[in-house]
């Protein structure tokens, strides 16, 4: 004997079930729209360089929800789009098509075709020299030694556009930092891989620098700095100076003059031997000892000297 009420539960439940397949399969079949994003790598035939290699886009797909989500799910988000070069050379761009783009057929893909402007060159490799900037500023009393620092290794061979690489002089390394430095110091940095906006290979993964410094040098003048006279032993003759001093302009390490004395500055006349009295004075450059690090200038540069008889 069956129960109404079991009858009924039966035929209801199939009914849900009916009802839940139904819905899900007007869910998945209906239409949906989505943003989805690709960057589209570009490739050339060998020597020839495409500038930029890649580029990011957007697309609008619209279809079955359950083409939609299939989509969104497998795709990688990469288009591997080769070029003509001599197409995008005469144009001056690419075009992405609805072929390009990895999608089942039944979907439908908004703005395609859709141009990207791209440049071709011929590629080329050469040798150039390899060199670093600076910034900063060292620490006081001290400059960059440009004469004394260098980059190893110091030619790198490079490989990109022809058009930039037949006007290029060189190729740089990261800047280096040199604020408030002073001791001499190696420092190990990258090369720039991007000349005149266009991005190039370099066979050298990186570069070190040698860094120096040179103290500061500065200039003041000692006004009436003595001459004295550096006499032989046993000279007989009597010895007049025709000036007695001197300006001596000093020139040094800027921190070492601040404290340079006076008496630190030697300035003589060497007579001879045979230095004999006579009518005429004798001229001579007077020598300056000072200590090392230093030079000096004379005002002015030779001092007169007369010899008599006793």
């Amino acid at each position: 004997m069956r129960l109404p009420i079991l009858s009924h539960l039966g035929t209801g439940v199939m009914a849900l079930i009916l009802a839940v397949i139904l819905w899900a399969f007007a869910y998945m079949e209906n239409q949906e729209e989505a943003q989805v994003h690709f960057r589209v790598q570009f490739a050339a035939p060998e020597g020839i360089s495409v500038v930029p290699e890649s580029k990011a886009v957007d697309f609008e797909v619209r279809g079955a929800r359950r083409l939609v989500e299939a989509f969104r799910n497998e795709n990688s988000g990469i288009i591997k789009k080769q070029i003509d070069p001599d197409a995008v050379a005469k144009l001056g761009s690419v075009n992405i098509t609805r072929e390009d783009v990895p999608a089942d057929k039944r979907l439908t893909i908004v703005n395609l075709p859709m141009a990207i402007e791209l440049t071709v060159s011929r590629e080329e490799t050469v040798e150039l020299p390899l060199r670093f900037h600076t910034f900063g500023t060292p620490a006081p009393g001290y400059v960059f030694s440009a004469e004394r620092s260098f980059v190893r290794p110091s030619t790198v061979k490079v490989t990109g556009p022809k058009s930039i690489l037949d006007k290029a002089d060189a190729i740089y390394t990261q800047r280096v930092d040199i604020t408030g430095l002073w001791i001499p110091f190696s420092w190990p940095t990258g090369i720039v891989t991007v000349m005149d906006g266009q991005p190039v290979k370099v066979d050298a993964t990186g570069a070190t620098i040698y860094v120096a410094f040179d103290a500061k040098r500065a200039q003041k003048t000692l006004e009436d700095v003595p001459v004295q006279l550096l006499v032989p032993p046993a000279y007989p003759y009597k010895l007049t100076l025709n000036r007695t001093t001197v300006a001596a302009t000093v020139e040094g390490p800027e921190q070492a003059l601040a404290t340079l004395s006076p008496a630190e500055v030697v300035v003589f006349v060497a007579v001879k031997l045979d230095d004999v009295p006579r009518d005429l004075p004798y001229t001579r450059v007077p020598t300056v000892t000072l200590p090392p690090g230093f030079t000096a200038k004379l005002d002015p540069t030779d001092v007169d000297f007369t010899v008599s008889a006793q």
